[in-house]
């Protein structure tokens, strides 16, 4: 399987639970303005966001449910 991309930058970890909602909560707001996605999109895209910044599997689903109702 051949490569057609790579990553060239590092992955810096958010080392603090207020950081991460912090930028979970920016990303919320750049998601809700864009009217290419809405919806269930909206909230799939967040919980993918929310794993990857490092937030517990079984509360991400939650916590962009959270994030969405407050903007």
């Amino acid at each position: 399987m051949k490569v057609l991309w790579k990553i060239t930058y590092p992955l810096v970890t958010i080392p603090t639970n207020k950081m991460k909602l912090q930028n979970l909560y920016t990303l919320t707001q750049l998601v809700c303005k864009d009217d290419s996605i809405t919806g269930d999109e909206q909230k799939s895209w967040l919980d993918r966001m929310g794993k990857g910044m490092g937030f517990a599997h079984q509360n991400v689903s939650y916590i962009a449910d959270k994030s969405i109702k407050m903007i």
